[in-house]
């Protein structure tokens, strides 16, 4: 049977640890008289987040070990092994079945015991490891999320356009956010009817340097929200999303028009018109429920631009006028919902929502209080005799506390939004209820303002009539009959 070494480092940039672990431990193999036979090498691999079979040299080492084939393991610390009490205890019952005599080289380490007593220290040494690494977790996520704060780069590359000054503060470049400028302006402005087209031309009258790769650099740059001075980053499982108008290159309005630009440029093909379209990604077919492409194409005798489906071609309508319906129609429902007499309407509507979901939301918090209780007990006992049993219940009530709090979450958020939506539809309104303020808005506005309130548009055959689905939080449906606003609730689950 073998010695074996195994070493393990978290990050690419802690290769120099392997180079450590490995010096020190073939120092104590030499002083216990032993010679290394194999190693077993992890690198760049967390044991905090990474199972056993994510991390292959350690899965190889526990495989050998079944098979009989390792006497003596040599690794520099427990925490190369795992970083988690599942995983540790897991690993230990493993060396502890097969025998395997481990020697820890870290001068600080206390040697590994098989007995009840060495048991129990190995279940609290596994509590101090993990509570240790979620501790440096969260110290490194609070760094960066300081850094972040304060307008400093808090990790990756910087988009084009920054860079980092002597302080380490993010800074917009001078020349590189002129080009930026230059490149959105052009975009704005362009008869181009391909993106491929429109980068070949933005080279020819040198805007940009020729590039090979400047097809997918170009979309990088349009695509970019820093631009707007607003900065995302991901910390664990939260984004963080902050304004640094310093950092500012182009206005929200232009850049968000430049996204449908480019959206409209990448979509075209042939003959297609490249122009944006306010209901671009609303309009589905009624027969397959797939969304409709939009081109021009003859119709009645005419060439005009016309909403399709590839599958059902018989299912088209004209852009032009299919704008104008929904946007009548969008009006009516607007105006309907934010007109002063359907107020009792609305607080009818709200306190029903808010009374039910509050129903919801205290039952399912006694059901997680219920099950919080269970998964404690299951744990205590599977900690005493390891049954296979109590770890499967334990597992299978821990995903529906999962369940439950996701469920929380949503009614909690549910009821929040309740609060702030009619505000938002009389913000809505009066905006498309002032025909002067409509017809001095821009094509990306009017969009704005239906992707608001509209979810979905169907369009069928020529003789089906458009149907229109709106969005709404907690209604059903909104039917208008002589005048009347007619309302399904939507019960909240």
């Amino acid at each position: 049977m073998k010695t074996v070494l195994y070493c393990r480092s978290s990050i690419k940039s802690q290769e120099n640890s392997i180079s450590m672990q490995r010096t020190i431990s073939e120092a104590v193999a030499a002083q216990h008289s032993l010679l290394i036979d194999e190693e077993y090498i992890d690198t760049a691999v967390s044991a905090r987040i990474n199972d056993i079979s994510s991390r292959p040299n350690l899965a190889r080492l526990l495989n050998d070990i079944r098979r009989g084939n390792v006497k003596t393991l040599i690794a520099y610390k427990r925490d190369r092994l795992a970083r988690n009490v599942g995983q540790h205890l897991k690993i230990y019952e493993i060396l502890k079945k097969y025998n395997v005599q481990v020697i820890f080289s870290a001068s600080n380490e206390l040697p590994l015991q098989y007995s009840p007593a060495g048991e129990f220290f190995e279940l609290v040494i596994a509590g101090f490891n993990e509570r240790e690494v979620n501790q440096i977790t969260h110290r490194i996520r609070d760094t960066k999320l300081a850094l972040f704060s304060d307008g400093k780069n808090h990790g990756g590359k910087l988009p084009f356009g920054y860079f980092l000054d002597a302080e380490k503060i993010i800074q917009p470049d001078p020349v590189k956010s002129d080009k930026i400028k230059n490149i959105f302006n052009e975009l704005l402005i362009t008869e181009c009817r391909t993106f491929s087209e429109f980068v070949r031309d933005i080279e020819a009258r040198r805007i940009i340097e020729k590039h090979k790769d400047n097809y997918s650099k170009i979309k990088k740059y349009i695509t970019t929200p820093e631009y707007m001075g607003i900065r995302r980053a991901k910390f664990n499982d939260d984004i963080i999303e902050i304004e640094q108008k310093r950092l500012k290159i182009i206005d929200e309005d232009t850049w968000k028009q430049a996204q449908m630009i480019l959206r409209t440029l990448i979509q075209s093909r042939g003959n297609q018109k490249s122009e944006v379209s306010m209901l671009d990604g609303l309009v589905f077919c009624t027969t397959c429920n797939e969304p409709a492409k939009r081109k021009l194409i003859s119709f009645a005798g005419k060439e005009s631009v016309m909403y399709y489906c590839s599958a059902h071609y018989r299912n088209k309508f004209p852009q032009q006028v299919l704008e104008k319906f929904v946007l009548e129609e969008a009006t009516k429902w607007v105006q309907n919902m934010a007109y002063p007499q359907n107020s009792d309407m609305y607080t009818d509507v709200i306190n029903r929502v808010n009374s039910e979901s509050s129903t919801k939301l205290l039952e399912i918090e006694q059901k997680m209080r219920n099950l919080n209780d269970k998964v404690i007990g299951f744990t205590e006992q599977w900690i005493l005799n390891k049954d296979p049993n109590i770890q499967e219940k334990m597992v299978t009530d821990y995903s529906k506390l999962v369940q439950y709090e996701n469920q929380r979450k949503l009614l909690l958020r549910t009821q929040s939004f309740i609060k702030m939506f009619p505000a938002r539809i009389k913000a809505i309104w009066a905006q498309i209820n002032v025909q002067n303020e409509l017809d001095n808005m821009n094509g990306l506005g009017i969009a704005e303002v239906l992707h608001d309130v509209v979810g979905k548009i169907e369009i069928g055959p020529p003789d089906f009539l458009p149907q229109i689905e709106f969005k709404h939080p907690f209604l059903e449906l909104v039917n208008f009959k002589d005048g009347e606003i007619t309302i399904a609730f939507k019960s909240v689950d």
